[in-house]
């Protein structure tokens, strides 16, 4: 068999090529409210000096994604996000991954450098510090900004509130019933939901961001009674249930009731009636 000049080039290219990681980049860590750290290895530079200066411009919520490189196993990419800075464009940072052995002499001085913790099992020596996009790794950065935006939406989710007029699932006797939210009042809710037979009854429900997303009952393989009581949002799993008549009796919630059609005159019965024929 005859090697032509282009097959050897071709067969050298490949041979030194470092080696594909199987998974390809991937996402080790990611960090909320990052912050900047000095690298020790580079100690105070103009680059340590311009890396500082872009870090700030980022703003104070930060997150960082450290994605593992496809092609050598102890670099790794590190991408900055700030809210006051282009999602698109985050900062990068190239390390390589140490690991210190539990056993190690240098495992003490990593930790009095601030280098590690006592739990870690590594620390990131930094190859180049904090510079602005334009790095060349595309594939990575793009893997970065989806996690980050994949983070900021969960986040998003977890701040929404209701507001008066929504349409709520609330659950309440084991499912899930259909609900209208009469009046909001900081993170409190006033909801109205209807019971198969036709009643409607009330709760006030406190907004709650680390409560988990509803999760209960039919259709979910892991029912949570701890987790949200209306759908789509989160909201405490405990709420505390209000009469008619108690309603009429707080001046504060009874304001913003009569805002809504069958209640103008304070009919709380009357207007719940309406409700009810409504949901």
């Amino acid at each position: 068999m005859t090697t032509t000049i282009r097959d050897w080039t071709l067969e050298k290219n490949d041979r030194n090529r470092p080696a594909k990681n199987p998974k390809g980049f991937e996402v080790v860590k990611f960090i909320t409210n990052g912050e900047y750290r000095k690298s020790e290895n580079l100690g105070i530079s103009s680059e340590h000096h311009d890396s500082v200066n872009i870090f700030k411009k980022l703003g104070k919520d930060v997150q960082i994604v450290i994605v593992k490189c496809a092609h050598n196993s102890l670099k790794h990419h590190f991408f900055a996000f700030g809210s006051e800075a282009d999602i698109n464009r985050p900062l990068y940072r190239q390390a390589g991954k140490h690991i210190v052995p539990q056993d190690s002499k240098f495992r003490k001085f990593a930790i009095e450098d601030g280098l590690m913790t006592e739990t870690d099992t590594h620390y990131y020596d930094v190859w180049h510090d904090w510079q602005t996009s334009g790095h060349g790794w595309t594939e990575p950065e793009q893997i970065a900004i989806d996690e980050v935006k994949k983070y900021r939406r969960q986040e998003a989710a977890k701040q929404r509130q209701v507001e008066a007029g929504d349409n709520v699932e609330f659950h309440a006797n084991q499912s899930w019933r259909e609900g209208m939210v009469l009046a909001t009042i900081e993170k409190r809710a006033l909801i109205a939901y209807r019971m198969p037979q036709g009643a409607v009854y009330m709760v006030l429900v406190d907004h709650d961001p680390d409560v988990p997303q509803a999760k209960r009952g039919l259709g979910y393989r892991e029912s949570d009674p701890f987790s949200s009581c209306i759908k789509d949002h989160r909201y405490s799993s405990k709420y505390q249930s209000i009469s008619a008549n108690a309603l009429k009796k707080n001046s504060k919630w009874m304001a913003e009731v009569q805002k809504f059609d069958g209640f103008e005159d304070g009919n709380v019965e009357q207007g719940l009636q309406f409700l009810g024929e409504e949901l």
